[in-house]
């Protein structure tokens, strides 16, 4: 589903382009190539209704060449290793979370990374540069990617920030909300269009207003929404419990 020039939305369980696990999987198209920002649950349901979504919006899948995690959660990297083994994707993720899609924690595929990033690292995809932003808080060091492209500035959020300034805070091992005191606040000012969370809706223009309002409660003292916590928040039929956490 195009969503805007050179950005698709080619995965997702809740508008029902693939698994019902999957988070959104969007692919940024750097022309020679392409980039999936995260991978879904690794499903053969889920990697066939990506790879068809590619094509039926006339793009080769054959140039897939890139596949950037957020964060080593299920429903983003339980898919890496099947793209890698299919497609020859080279994996870049955090570097803060590499030792746990290494080694596959709670239930995930290993799969190794080729290329593990920092806060302000860059990637290149073609003629395209992403940007990491490291904010640790949803998990260990999930990891946002930021791209200029020719009609404005996308920040792919994966489970940072969401719309309205909803967090991605949960009761689980590796989400803390001190660490989005600390660090949220790296995604000020980047003058961000279109905000591209991994769950919930999106947005293509004034982006920033939503970061910006979670930062602000932060800063007030305020703890905001957190995504289980919403009326419309995504429910995967995997719950927690050995096979990893819902987002």
């Amino acid at each position: 589903m195009r969503l805007a020039p050179q950005l698709y939305l080619v995965g997702s369980g809740e508008v029902g382009l693939s698994d019902p696990d999957d988070c959104h999987v969007y692919l940024l198209d750097g022309g020679d190539e392409y980039a999936l920002i995260d991978a879904g649950c690794g499903t053969e349901r889920s990697v066939a209704a990506i790879t068809a979504m590619i094509a039926r919006e006339g793009l080769d899948p054959a140039r897939l060449t890139t596949i950037l995690l957020t964060h080593w959660h299920f429903d983003h990297a339980g898919g890496a290793s099947r793209f890698a083994e299919e497609f020859g994707c080279r994996i870049i993720a955090p570097v803060g979370e590499r030792a746990f899609i290494e080694a596959g924690r709670d239930g995930v595929a290993p799969v190794s990374v080729d290329l593990a990033v920092d806060d302000g690292d860059t990637v290149s995809v073609a003629a395209l540069t992403l940007t990491a932003h490291c904010v640790p808080g949803h998990s260990e060091a999930t990891t946002a990617y930021r791209v200029d492209l020719p009609w404005g500035r996308v920040l792919f959020a994966g489970d940072v920030v969401f719309i309205n300034g909803i967090l991605g805070l949960l009761n689980y091992p590796g989400s803390d909300l001190a660490n989005y005191r600390r660090h949220l606040g790296r995604l000020a000012g980047l003058g961000v269009d279109a905000l591209l969370p991994s769950h919930l809706l999106f947005t293509i223009g004034d982006g920033q207003r939503h970061i910006d309002r979670a930062i602000e409660q932060l800063r007030e003292g305020f703890v905001p929404y957190s995504i289980g916590q919403t009326a419309v928040s995504f429910v995967p039929s995997r719950q927690f419990g050995g096979s990893g956490p819902p987002r």
